[in-house]
């Protein structure tokens, strides 16, 4: 029997969840918190950051002043560099925990504020979920991106602190949801871009490494089964069992791209009990286990553990890429991951 004095309540939470579900990571909290069941990767002690901070640049081929959030480790020379791409809705701000880590552990890290990162209001929400199917929209996505990493060098003269700081050779593209199209998009991906009936490719060379974070599958946003059978610099995919999309496909369409991926240099983590918002900000600081916006499905981790397997393994992914380290490789390949959640984390390679 329910206590008819919480019904409220819970529909109240829950309508929370949904919309934040539906936004791609709009809501942000940055409390910290110590490491428990954490996995074993990154024992390397982090590095001081310079940042978050928010600056813009004049983008004369779009028309339009385009903002972006910049950390970069405060001492030291010649980093890789990230970009980032935020889910619908959403904003660099929703995964400032996350690109922390990165630049504590030696990365600079570009976040671009798209068209559709809009706060406030069920509307203002629909709007940016309408825009991933807006051919237009999608363009000027890619176009935020490219020329972000066309303007790396002269960021200098915005951010004197950066210079000396990047490695414009080593770059990588990750992206969350909406982000994760544009980076796989990015990264060479073939996709029906404008719904003119014809497969593209849109890939920029500069790019060494691509992460996914609940991306697209077959069926969605112009991919198609042969979208990434020429795909072939280094992916790294993460889900989960509760990260289902919009429609009737299950969690597992957004494997697609490791799945139907050449084999070699991919990466997948796949997480018992992750949804859609495990890879953000918010989920990250939550006390409750993650049943409280999944009643259906148990797990063993915390939302906050399984955000640790979050920070841990793209970090090992982009030191095996972009700073070719073979403890980060090994890392991904072994079983370490599966051992230390308790079978929760299951990485795989091919």
């Amino acid at each position: 029997m329910h206590d008819r004095s919480t019904l409220p309540r819970r529909r109240a939470m829950f309508l929370a969840a949904l919309l934040l579900s539906l936004s791609g990571c709009r809501t942000s909290i940055h409390a910290s918190y110590a490491d428990s069941t954490a996995p074993t990767y990154a024992a390397r002690a982090p590095l001081a950051v310079t940042g978050p901070i928010e600056l813009s640049l004049q983008d004369n081929n779009q028309n339009k002043e385009l903002y972006f959030t910049l950390l970069y480790p405060t001492t030291g020379r010649n980093y890789p560099v990230i970009v980032f791409s935020h889910g619908a809705g959403g904003s660099p701000k929703s995964y400032i925990k996350l690109l922390t880590y990165w630049a504590q552990h030696g990365y600079v890290v570009v976040a671009p504020a798209h068209a559709d990162d809009q706060g406030g209001g069920l509307l203002k929400l629909k709007a940016a979920l309408d825009s991933t199917e807006d051919p237009a929209a999608r363009v000027n996505r890619l176009e935020d991106v490219t020329f972000l990493i066309d303007s790396l060098k002269g960021l200098v003269e915005v951010e004197p602190g950066l210079k000396g700081k990047m490695d414009f050779n080593r770059l990588g593209v990750g992206g969350h949801s909406y982000g994760a199209y544009v980076a796989m998009v990015i990264g060479g991906t073939k996709v029906d871009l404008t719904n003119s009936g014809t497969m593209k490719t849109y890939k920029d060379p500069r790019v060494r490494s691509v992460l996914l974070m609940s991306p697209q599958g077959v069926g969605r946003m112009g991919l198609n089964e042969t979208s990434w059978s020429s795909f072939h610099i280094p992916m790294l995919l993460m889900t989960g069992s509760l990260d289902k999309p919009f429609g009737n496909a299950g969690s597992s369409s957004r494997t697609d791209p490791y799945r139907l991926a050449p084999s070699g240099h991919k990466y997948e983590i796949y997480i018992d009990g992750a949804n859609h918002l495990s890879f953000c900000d918010f989920m990250s600081n939550l006390p409750e286990r993650r049943r409280l916006f999944a009643p259906a499905q148990s797990s063993s981790l915390t939302q906050r553990e399984m955000y640790q397997y979050v920070e841990a393994g793209s970090l090992a992914f982009w030191d095996a890429t972009l700073k070719k380290s073979a403890t980060a490789r090994e890392y991904l390949r072994s079983n370490t991951m599966e051992q230390s959640s308790g079978g929760v984390v299951h990485p795989s390679h091919g």
